[in-house]
């Protein structure tokens, strides 16, 4: 998903230079495996994109990244932001992240042979109720069901309202939905993955195509006017037999004057 994300954003800003935070374990330590505690740490994952490339081949670069990141996973994100050359700006080092999230749906428990259920409140809540403080100017949220593994997930936008609107975010999931169509559907998918470079990912709602195709009629065949353009041509070489002459007089003339 995070390859698919770094497409979407070329896709959206046409920026090539990308860069998406998200979370690590940061339980490097064999001791820490079973400790109790938040060890979470933000890592920034920088890529540049190549949009002639193949999504095999840039999902095989990022997955090449992701393991180099791997290896400083324990730096603290502050201290990556410092040793990092980027010039000052108001603009934060991280502004969207991908972020997943491996949940559990319902939980049973056995009381004294009584079976009791648990839902997690989120999964009741309504979530166009549920604003919250978001960390990040844009989040993408990749929700997976551990505990019925059925293949699939949840994709969710989390967002800043001071910098987005609800409209804007349905449109912008409508266009992600449409790209991840074109790479995964087995029934309607013409896109090859391996052949086709990403540039070629279209992210058009359908309206918008029927407008393009609208206001860009097909043209018309060629055979119709073969006649019209012989026509043509014949027109001119007669007007330049015409001029020709024309000139080789004026020439001649001035020769004479001479």
């Amino acid at each position: 998903m995070l390859t698919c994300y770094f497409i979407f954003l070329f896709k959206l800003t046409q920026q090539q230079d990308l860069c998406i935070g998200s979370v690590n374990a940061n339980r490097y330590h064999h001791e820490t495996q079973s400790m109790i505690g938040n060890f979470v740490n933000t890592l920034p994952y920088r890529f540049q994109l190549e949009p002639t490339e193949t999504f095999q081949q840039i999902a095989e670069k990022v997955k090449q990244r992701c393991l180099e990141i791997m290896n400083y996973a324990h730096v603290p994100y502050q201290q990556i932001i410092n040793y990092s050359e980027r010039k000052e700006s108001l603009l934060p080092f991280i502004q969207t992240t991908l972020q997943l999230l491996p949940i559990a749906r319902k939980t049973k428990l056995y009381l004294n042979n009584n079976k009791t259920t648990f839902e997690k409140l989120s999964d009741i809540y309504n979530n166009q109720n549920n604003i919250g403080l978001s960390q990040f100017d844009l989040s993408l949220v990749i929700k997976h069901d551990i505990v019925t593994k059925k293949k699939k997930i949840q994709v969710e936008f989390e967002y800043s309202i001071d910098l987005f609107q609800r409209e804007k975010i349905i449109d912008m999931s409508q266009r992600f939905h449409l790209m991840l169509k074109q790479l995964f559907s087995t029934t309607s998918s013409s896109f090859d993955k391996q052949k086709q470079p990403v540039y070629e990912l279209s992210i058009l709602l359908p309206h918008e195509q029927e407008l393009i195709k609208h206001l860009n009629p097909p043209l018309k065949s060629l055979n119709n006017n073969t006649k019209s353009l012989n026509n043509c041509s014949l027109m001119f070489v007669r007007r330049d037999e015409r001029i020709r002459p024309a000139c080789e007089n004026t020439l001649s003339t001035g020769a004479d004057e001479a």
